[in-house]
Parts: structure tokens; C-alpha cells; sequence
């Protein structure tokens, strides 16, 4: 199975989706429905309002249709489908973590590629390179310090870093990546967290890699794209497991890891109005794609699962006055 959940036929538009059910876990630990998923929600939930039937993070965004065309550089490193052939279907979203794009804070885009054999993989990213802290349990600490204001604000923040709670140099960057005007077009998403590359060894134990991706604008300069596009090449850098801090989503990986270009991501249609039941998770991962033994990740992943089925089922309850 390669995916968790099925396309809902229920959308108008066709736009897959998926329907985060415990029992379609790929893997573990399991915490689809553990309660650090329902935390995380309800901290977000408390830090940036909104209304339950609306997203927690990441509300206001656009979503686009268009096409992932693998370059073939990265067809061998892994058993995924997607590093080659011919181009597939892509859907992403791109949005502001908090206010509205064009606004001044962090970016993100999820997108999701739909290989021919009907796998569907969520790349899930955002323009911050690296995460302020490394477990779910340390996020929702931060967000109740940064909830506090005041001295008591500045006292909990240095007492988490002194603690080691809280990654300095990588907090340091996510102040710094919040206070630009960040481009869609123009700016680089990070995956942040490690995944595996998993390739097949001729009927031995599959061989497995670190990586972590990233996209980069494939158009750089002022001004929109001239014709309506927005391009993105899905680069690829590859780890190496003898690194201590491999999987630690706080630590910016050497400059000189390996990188490969898998692709180019062109995005050429606006989908209006954006179906509410659109959903990624960063542990939709089609075959020959794994995550790494990252505790935060797996937090996360429910988080989005929880979020997700929350939002949905309030919305067929209470649905939208036409």
C-alpha cells in the first residue's frame, strides 16, 4: 500500500485526497491518534485562532494544478516510481503560515505527486531550512513560552536554550526567515526533515539512504513569472547514517553533502475555489520512499492527520451557507 487512504470521487474538481485513518498507518511509531496529535493541534490551535472547521496553520493559501518531469539524475538512487519516465500529474498549495501571502513570516508548499500507478507522494516543505526544535513535546513547550509575552516570554526562551530544548542558531533563522517578504516564485522550500532512499539490491536487503529535499526557483528576477508558470527543480542532498545528527531536524546538514536534481515542478494552473477536503501529510510517501527515525516528524504527521479529519467532518456537519 502506498498510500494512506484513497481520491475521494466526492470532489468536484477530482483533486486527490486522503482519509487519515489509524488503520491505514504505514509506520511507526503509531501516533496517528496518540496524544501529542491532539496537543499540537489545540497549542496551534490557542497560539493562532481560527475557527475549527478552518485550517490550524498555514489557512490562507493558493492551490495550483501542473506537472512533475523527472530529470533521470535520480532514477537509481531509489525504487520510487516518480525519479522516472514520463512527467505526472502534481497538485500543491502554497501559504503563509500565518496571516495571508504577501504578508511578512514563513511560507510553505505542500505538493503532491500522483505517480501513473496511482501512488501518491506528499512533499511537504516550507522556506524554513531547519526546525527550532527537535520534538513535538519541546514545540508545544515553545509555543506556551511564546504564548506567555512579556519578561516571562524572554525568561522561558532562555531557559529552553540553556536547556538545550530549543536549537539557538536554528531558532535564530526561523526569527530571521519570519520577519522577510517572502516571493512564492522566488524562494527555496525545504523538506527539513530526513527521509530514506530505499533501492532494491538484487534480492538482498534493500539498501537505504538519507536525503533530504528541496525546492528551488527555477526562474530567478523581478516580477511574476511572464507566462503564469511557477517552476521548481526538486533537488535531492543525500546523507550519510555514520552522521550523528542525521535525522535531528535542528541541524543545517554540511554544505558539501551530494546533491542531485530529480526533477522540475511546473505549475501553470490556479484551482479556484480550493477544495476544503485538500489534505497533505508528510507521510504519504509512495514505495521506495521511507521517513528517517525523526520523533518530530511522526509527531507532525498526526498532527496534519488530526487536523485534518477535524476540519472535514465539521465542515459536512456544518457546511457553508451558499
Amino acid at each position: 500500500m502506498g498510500t494512506v487512504g484513497a481520491p475521494d470521487p466526492g470532489l468536484e474538481v477530482g483533486l486527490p485526497t486522503q482519509r487519515f485513518e489509524p488503520s491505514a498507518e504505514r509506520w511507526s511509531p503509531h501516533r496517528w491518534t496518540a496524544d501529542l496529535g491532539p496537543a499540537l493541534v489545540g497549542a496551534l490551535r490557542d497560539r493562532l485562532g481560527g475557527d475549527p472547521g478552518e485550517r490550524v496553520a498555514h489557512r490562507h493559501g493558493n492551490a495550483w494544478r501542473g506537472t512533475f518531469e523527472p530529470s533521470g539524475d535520480a532514477a537509481g538512487l531509489s525504487d520510487y516510481a516518480g525519479f522516472r519516465g514520463a512527467p505526472v500529474e502534481a497538485v500543491a498549495r502554497i501559504s503563509a503560515l500565518r496571516g495571508r501571502l504577501g504578508d511578512r513570516g514563513t511560507i510553505g508548499m505542500a505538493t503532491k505527486l500522483l505517480s501513473a500507478d496511482g501512488e501518491v507522494t506528499d512533499l511537504v516543505a516550507m522556506s524554513l531550512d531547519v526546525f527550532p526544535v527537535a520534538r513535538a513535546r519541546g514545540f508545544l513547550a515553545l509555543l506556551k513560552v511564546r504564548q506567555s509575552g512579556g519578561i516571562r516570554e524572554l525568561g522561558g526562551m532562555l531557559t529552553m536554550l540553556v536547556t538545550g530544548q530549543v536549537s539557538g542558531p536554528a531558532f535564530t533563522r526561523s526569527v530571521v526567515d519570519g520577519a522577510r517578504r517572502h516571493v512564492p516564485e522566488r524562494t527555496t522550500f525545504h523538506g527539513v526533515h530526513t527521509f530514506r532512499l530505499v533501492r532494491s539490491a538484487n534480492g538482498a536487503q534493500s539498501e537505504r539512504r538519507p536525503f533530504r529535499y528541496r525546492w528551488r526557483p527555477g526562474r530567478v528576477g523581478a516580477g511574476p513569472p511572464p507566462d503564469g508558470r511557477m517552476r521548481f527543480v526538486l533537488e535531492l542532498v543525500l546523507g550519510d547514517m555514520s552522521w550523528p545528527r542525521v535525522d535531528d531536524p535542528t541541524w543545517r546538514w554540511p554544505p558539501h553533502a551530494p546533491t542531485v536534481p530529480a526533477g522540475t515542478l511546473v505549475l501553470d494552473q490556479p484551482i479556484e475555489p480550493e477544495p476544503p477536503e485538500l489534505a497533505f501529510n508528510p507521510l504519504v510517501l509512495a514505495p521506495g520512499l521511507e521517513p528517517g527515525s525523526d520523533e518530530l516528524l511522526s509527531d507532525r504527521a498526526g498532527a496534519y492527520a488530526v487536523a485534518h479529519v477535524a476540519r472535514v467532518h465539521r465542515r459536512r456537519r456544518n457546511p457553508p451557507k451558499p
